[in-house]
C-alpha cells in the first residue's frame, strides 16, 4: 500500500521534474518548466494535478466520448459475464443450441468492448473527419444494439437503454467535438 506521504512525494516533485521541456536552440543548457493549463482551486491529492484541473482542461465533448467509453466497457463486461453465468448456463438446451447462445453473447460482449476503447482512444487519436466517422460507426453499432434489445425484450430489459444512452453520449461527442 503506498503511503499518502509518498503520494504527494510523487505528485508534487518527482512528476514535475520529469515533465520537462528543453527549450529548443540553447544545447539544452535551460530547463524549462511548463504551466500547468488551469490551477484548481482547490488542494488535490496532487497539487495542481488534480481531478478538477484535468475535467476544466478537457472540451465537454471529449468528457462525453470517454464517459461513453467507460460505460460502453462496464456493459460489455457486464453483458459478457452475466451471459455466460445466468443464461447460458443453465439453459437446458442441445449443445449446438447452446454454443450459438454463447457465441451470441460472447461476440456482442467483445464487439462492444472494443466499441468502448475506440470510443476512450478517439478524443487523443483522432482529429476531424476521422473522429466523427470512427465515433459515428461505434454510435450506429451500440444505437442499433439498443433499438434492437428494447424491441425484442419489449421494453423490459435495462440494456437497451444502456445502449442508447451511451449512444447519445457518443454522439454528442461526434457532433460538438469537431
Amino acid at each position: 500500500m503506498i503511503h499518502l506521504r509518498t503520494m504527494r512525494l510523487i505528485g508534487v516533485v518527482i512528476l514535475p521534474v520529469m515533465d520537462r521541456r528543453i527549450k529548443f536552440g540553447d544545447g539544452g543548457k535551460n530547463w524549462v518548466y511548463p504551466e500547468p493549463p488551469i490551477k484548481s482551486a482547490g488542494s488535490g491529492l496532487f497539487g495542481p494535478c488534480d481531478a478538477a484541473a484535468w475535467l476544466l482542461s478537457h472540451p465537454i465533448a471529449d468528457l462525453a466520448l470517454y464517459l461513453a467509453g467507460g460505460l460502453t466497457l462496464l456493459v460489455a463486461l457486464a453483458h459478457g459475464w452475466l451471459g455466460a453465468t445466468k443464461v447460458v448456463g443453465p439453459t437446458q438446451a442441445a449443445p449446438s443450441a447452446k454454443r450459438i447462445l454463447h457465441a451470441l453473447m460472447f461476440l456482442s460482449a467483445v464487439y462492444w468492448f472494443a466499441a468502448g476503447l475506440l470510443l476512450l482512444a478517439t478524443p487523443s487519436l483522432f482529429a476531424g473527419d476521422v473522429r466523427y466517422w470512427v465515433v459515428i460507426g461505434c454510435v450506429l453499432m451500440l444505437g442499433g444494439g439498443g433499438i434492437g434489445n428494447v424491441w425484442a425484450m419489449r421494453g423490459r430489459h435495462f440494456g437497451g437503454y444502456a445502449l442508447l444512452v451511451i449512444s447519445a453520449l457518443a454522439l454528442f461527442g461526434a457532433l460538438f467535438g469537431i
